[in-house]
């Protein structure tokens, strides 16, 4: 339709040129006709586009800000339901632990300490508060030692009290654990909670105990899990339906840590599910984790001084076999990712994606070629892309990317001179946890270093087990 057919009174749209270069569309210095634009440079003034609704077209930002708002909806309804559900455990249960236990559960930055964003507080919460009413008595003690060890502004806990009364809750829940029978879904979903409880804890009073935690939780639950008694089909291909899911991978990961700064054998390897989906813990990386596994089996294998020749090619082609299957992994997102998680979560799990990705990479390179060789290229390349990342990314959330505390370490290891002392001063906010995590991760790196100092060339094998005990008491 021409501009001519508009009806008297009503203003005029712009024209199909001008809405096109979205230019100002003056129609008020001829008869209506043509548009002044259209006039002055004698073009052919038409408005034959298909006219829209009226107001804002839906789209991506209308997604996600519904997404956001939904979040807010979900999340503020949960910490109603915490407040009433908590109540209901009467004499059974102190005031004042009642009291803890609400903080605990209600104060989101406690819940986002151990996962890469802040988006999985509600699912969570969501999970874990209904196991513990139905196993309080397996579950109890374990929730209030996480609680007293981490809720350290709490009145009622202060000064010497608070940590008699903390070990004396630790205590109890560690003779749980240890006389705990996984014999079906339920039980080894109390295991992987309680388990779960005892190392939060330990990362914030004892680090060296997580290792032993982590590996008697694991070692209750693997012969049900490897005989796939875990979960059901439905629930491997949603693991955020599972209650297992939840903690398993954070358990697994710790002990991986652990086993990889060790030369250790890792006590279960995880599966991940088939449908891909966002971890807690491990973000984006959950099919990253068996990978990793075969890491530490393989630099355990060749720690061994007594392998033969041809045992050793064989080690050295396993090794090349993994580090192509390392180097072709790539992150893979569940539906709606873009619109479940706000941005800055999403930064942080790419974030921890690549750098995890690298820092594999990185391990393999130094299992490969001791310190002392090839220092420069591929190790240089590695590390500097590990830590370049997670200073842009800090840079650009203005947060820390959590759970990449392997990533840094073993980037670190490469650092001489004086990028020593400047990652030594942030290593802890970077580490992140907790700041008794970050002076175990700033001791590590320390020993490492002096180690590494005191070689012309070390295997990675020989380094490790030279220096400082990472996240395992000293055998």
């Amino acid at each position: 339709m021409s501009a001519s057919s508009v009806v008297a009174g009503q203003l005029p749209r712009a024209c199909d040129r001008c809405h096109a270069i979205k230019e100002r569309c003056d129609w008020s210095r001829n008869d209506g006709t043509q548009c002044d634009r259209c006039l002055r440079l004698g073009h052919c003034c038409r408005t034959a586009r298909q006219e829209r609704r009226p107001g804002r077209r839906p789209g991506v930002k209308n997604h996600k800000r519904a997404a956001d708002k939904t979040r807010q909806h979900r999340c503020t309804a949960g910490l109603s339901v915490v407040s009433g559900s908590i109540s209901t455990f009467g004499e059974a249960v102190s005031i004042t632990d009642r009291q803890l236990l609400e903080r605990f559960f209600t104060q989101n930055h406690l819940l986002d300490t151990f996962s890469v964003g802040s988006s999985f507080s509600h699912e969570v919460r969501q999970q874990v508060i209904p196991r513990l009413f139905l196993s309080r008595e397996t579950l109890l003690d374990g929730f209030l030692v996480c609680a007293i060890s981490w809720v350290d502004d709490t009145d009622a806990y202060t000064g010497g009290s608070c940590l008699s009364t903390c070990f004396r809750y630790a205590s109890t829940a560690l003779a749980t654990l240890a006389s705990l029978e996984v014999t079906d879904l339920p039980t080894m979903t109390d295991c992987l909670i309680l388990g779960a409880m005892l190392s939060t804890f330990a990362m914030r009073l004892r680090p060296n105990d997580v290792l032993a935690i982590c590996s008697r939780t694991l070692g209750l639950i693997e012969p049900m899990y490897v005989t796939g008694g875990s979960s059901d089909n439905n629930d491997q291909a949603n693991p955020m339906h599972s209650m297992p899911g939840v903690f398993l991978s954070c358990m697994v990961m710790w002990e991986l840590r652990a086993c990889l700064f060790s030369c250790g054998v890792p006590m279960l390897r995880f599966r991940p599910p088939v449908e891909a989906y966002a971890d807690r813990h491990v973000g984006l990386c959950a099919t990253l984790l068996p990978l990793l596994h075969d890491v530490c089996e393989l630099s355990n294998k060749m720690s061994c001084q007594t392998a033969t020749e041809a045992e050793a090619d064989v080690l050295r082609q396993e090794l090349d076999g993994l580090e192509c299957s390392v180097s072709c992994w790539q992150p893979t997102t569940p539906d709606q990712f873009s619109t479940s998680f706000c941005g800055t979560d999403i930064a942080h799990m790419l974030c921890q994606a690549q750098v995890m990705r690298s820092a594999m990479l990185l391990v393999i390179h130094r299992i490969r070629h001791p310190f002392g060789s090839s220092d420069g290229g591929v190790s240089r390349v590695l590390a500097t892309g590990i830590l370049t990342q997670l200073e842009m990314t800090f840079v650009a959330t203005q947060q820390h990317v959590r759970c990449t505390d392997l990533p840094l370490l073993v980037a670190c290891l490469e650092l001489k001179g004086t990028e020593r002392a400047r990652w030594l001063r942030d290593i802890a906010a970077y580490a992140g946890f907790s700041s008794e995590f970050g002076d175990h991760v700033r001791a590590a790196l320390v020993s490492y270093w002096a180690v590494l100092d005191c070689s012309s060339t070390i295997s990675w094998g020989d380094m490790v087990k030279a220096g400082a005990p990472f996240l395992r008491n000293p055998s």
